[in-house]
């Protein structure tokens, strides 16, 4: 008997599974050939988990023509499915996502545009250009993720799905021009609560906050990487920071020190 692992990538997974090549490939400064399986994979992400969230919902929203829906034909992959920007549509009519993407997003379609010259007739350009196209889409695929494929995922591969998202993270504050990209806009956010805002334990940013209120604490959720944190008992626990009855000062002079401690801040 052979000990190979076989080949089991459920949709979901098989989505992720390609997310995670691409993010791979942008990390630290990346050149030539991963910038191109970056694109590559970066695209078949965005179609798979597009399509992904639809067969969550109805897997005859899958097929250009829902009403031909054979799931015989649908299990061996016998038949015409969507593209991008149909899928996005039905992810916003049928579907009725919270945040729906536009169908002709135009970060979607650089990317795009970028795939097919460097499938067809090949690409040059600059490292610079390519994460251009490539982040805004990355971008767009986490907050997707995070708010309506995880959450709605009820399939056999929910675990494992999750799991697969929690290897990604950590890579994610890797990718400088992402960072960049969200950390930006989200400055108004971490400036009034920097003194209760943590070192992400799988990014490693500063862009975990706890918010203290009349009602307690709210638990944190890091806003660059999306990693979250089920409740602050969890949280202080995983920080070493001391019971859960001194859990605000704890975080909060911990917040502090590590500032000090690492030039890694959010401006």
């Amino acid at each position: 008997m052979s000990s190979r692992d076989d080949m089991h990538f459920p949709v979901i997974i098989n989505g992720l599974d390609y997310l995670h090549s691409s993010v791979s490939s942008l990390i630290d400064e990346p050149e030539g050939r991963a910038l191109k399986y970056a694109v590559l994979h970066l695209q078949f992400a965005a179609e798979t988990l597009f399509k992904a969230r639809l067969e969550l919902h109805n897997p005859a929203l899958v097929w250009v023509k829902p009403e031909k829906f054979d799931e015989r034909l649908h299990r061996q992959g016998d038949f015409k499915s969507v593209g991008t920007p149909v899928a996005l549509e039905r992810l916003r009519d049928d579907v009725k996502v919270s945040n729906p993407i536009a169908a002709e997003d135009a970060s979607l379609k650089a990317l795009v545009e970028l795939r097919n010259r460097l499938t067809h007739s090949g690409a040059t350009d600059t490292a610079v250009a390519v994460e251009a196209r490539a982040i805004p889409v990355l971008d767009l695929l986490l907050t997707f993720i995070d708010e309506e494929l995880l959450p709605n995922d009820t399939s056999d591969a929910a675990e494992e799905a999750w799991e697969l998202m929690e290897a990604i993270r950590p890579l994610v504050g890797r990718i400088r021009g992402l960072v960049d990209h969200r950390l930006g806009p989200l400055g108004e956010k971490l400036g009034p609560a920097s003194e209760y805002t943590l070192r992400c334990l799988s990014c490693g940013h500063f862009a975990a906050p706890i918010t203290p209120g009349n009602d307690g604490v709210r638990p944190v959720g890091c806003l660059l990487c999306g990693k979250a944190y089920d409740d602050l008992e969890s949280t202080v626990d995983a920080y070493g920071a001391g019971s859960f009855e001194r859990s605000v000062a704890a975080v909060s002079r911990l917040g502090r020190e590590q500032k000090q401690r690492s030039p890694q801040r959010v401006r």
